[in-house]
């Protein structure tokens, strides 16, 4: 499997059992995500990314109908009550009356120890906090019964109380299904896994019980993991012709991926071509900034968390040093191209840190879950259009680069259609960057109002987006 240009997994196959949690760790950018995205489905139209050999679920072919379930947090329901977004997750809700299913959904969750749900069941979802709008989420995909439910990065952003009341519940879904769950906090890893998988420079590197491979790792990069929480990552290499065929029980979920050494497909489609590509150039505020680079470096090599709205020119990312030491983050920054450094915090980072990295430093201050005024978002997208203009490449950070700076890139992702996107494409389109960006309902509210007021002024300047 690739991302353009760049393989991240050569060789993957697991065997997971019918019931209890698997956790999956690896370094940053190592293709976790990607992994569990491509067993869901999720990545089978995405643009820049390649698959070759066979890739297969449960002994067969990975198909429509043949997948494990991904729990992701859909946009539309975010504005819906928690009833709304547990009833569409029965797949047999149309032969059951609506008491049926509250009494089934009630029965459920009652058992599984989160009564607070049914107090819940009228409340919009997005007046939840964020470890209750990950639960339903959970919850949602669930009610599916899917043989294998998987995770990725439940607790981020997360105090550790609620974290550790979520990976409750997942350990309690655990008893009768199968989990996987993307993780990268070891703490967290440990007190939820029944069993550890390590990916790293494309293939399984140690799969193994929890207490094995906490106590007794057997290979060098395992023990390297769980001494520093990363290992190192070593180019891929083409390996002789194999069998890409997967033998398993019956009764086991089994996710297996398996490539080939087939060339790497080299019919890259331009950015005109691919369906989530930024529009093309028109009249108005952004007239004069060109396509996204083709040769923008992945985001892969930049720090964890790191991700391109526009390849090459906007990004998003979290606090520089709070995965790692800030100057690794600052040099990994500098690596990928960035040159301007957008805080989205109340704390001020100190320019002087970021000048021997080629970084200029700009502050959009605003409280944790909170979002801009229209004015206030207007000002930075048209800042924005000018150091994109200049050839600059602009990274906007909050704390964990998830709710602030998922917030802002959809409103210049809304500036950039002119009046011709909603909040749900804007929430859409940030998500498939990572999926816990955007966390509040000050955020969401805040933009539906923006993408109105640009509905109505398409080409506004944030003098005509005074605050009402």
């Amino acid at each position: 499997m690739s991302m353009h240009d760049r393989i991240i997994l050569q060789s993957v196959s697991f065997d997971l059992p019918p019931s209890g949690c698997t956790v999956l760790l690896g370094p940053s950018g190592t293709g976790k995500s990607s992994l569990v995205r491509t067993l869901a489905g999720f990545n089978d139209h995405h643009p820049a990314m390649r698959h070759w050999g066979r890739t297969s679920y449960r002994g067969s072919q990975l198909v429509q109908g043949n997948r494990p379930a991904l729990v992701v947090q859909k946009a539309q329901l975010l504005v819906s009550t928690v009833l709304d977004n547990l009833q569409d997750g029965l797949p047999d809700r149309s032969r059951m009356t609506r008491a049926e299913q509250v009494a089934h959904i009630s029965r459920v969750v009652s058992e599984l120890g989160e009564t607070w749900v049914i107090d819940a069941f009228a409340a919009p979802v997005i007046d939840l906090g964020l470890s209750q709008q990950r639960i339903v989420s959970i919850l949602r995909a669930m009610l599916g019964c899917p043989l294998l439910l998987m995770l990725d990065e439940p607790t981020t952003g997360m105090v550790e109380s609620d974290a550790l009341h979520l990976l409750t519940l997942v350990q309690r879904l655990a008893a009768n299904r199968a989990i996987l769950v993307v993780l990268h906090h070891l703490g967290h890893a440990r007190f939820v896994a029944d069993r550890v998988i390590l990916i790293a420079s494309g293939s399984v590197q140690e799969f193994a019980d929890t207490e094995t491979f906490f106590s007794a790792p057997k290979s060098e990069a395992a023990q390297q993991f769980i001494r520093t929480g990363s290992c190192p990552e070593y180019p891929i290499k083409e390996v002789a012709p194999q069998d890409a065929s997967t033998a398993t029980a019956e009764f086991a979920p089994v996710a297996s991926l398996k490539a080939s050494p087939s060339p790497m497909p080299r019919n890259e489609p331009t950015e005109a071509e691919r369906p989530d590509s930024p529009p093309a150039p028109v009249s108005g505020p952004t007239q004069d900034i060109g396509t996204p680079s083709a040769s923008a470096k992945s985001a892969a090599c930049g720090p964890r968390g790191f991700v391109w709205l526009l390849p090459g020119q906007l990004a998003g990312t979290p606090w520089p040093g709070i995965f790692r030491e800030t100057s690794r983050d600052l040099d990994d920054l500098r690596n990928v191209g960035v040159t301007r450094l957008v805080n989205l915090t109340e704390e001020v980072m100190d320019p002087a840190a970021l000048a021997p990295f080629g970084i200029s430093a700009h502050t959009l201050p605003m409280p944790d879950m909170h979002a801009p005024t229209a004015a206030q978002a207007a000002r930075l997208c048209a800042d924005i259009d000018t150091w994109l203009r200049s050839g600059e490449v602009v990274a906007l950070h909050c704390r964990a680069g998830l709710g602030r700076t998922g917030t802002l890139l959809a409103a210049y992702w809304l500036w950039r259609g002119h009046g011709e996107r909603t909040a749900v494409d804007a929430t859409n389109r940030i998500r498939q960057l990572n999926n816990n960006m955007i966390q509040s309902q000050e955020q969401v509210r805040f933009l539906e109002e923006f993408a109105l007021r640009l509905t109505h002024n398409p080409h506004s300047r944030p003098s005509a987006l005074n605050p009402i």
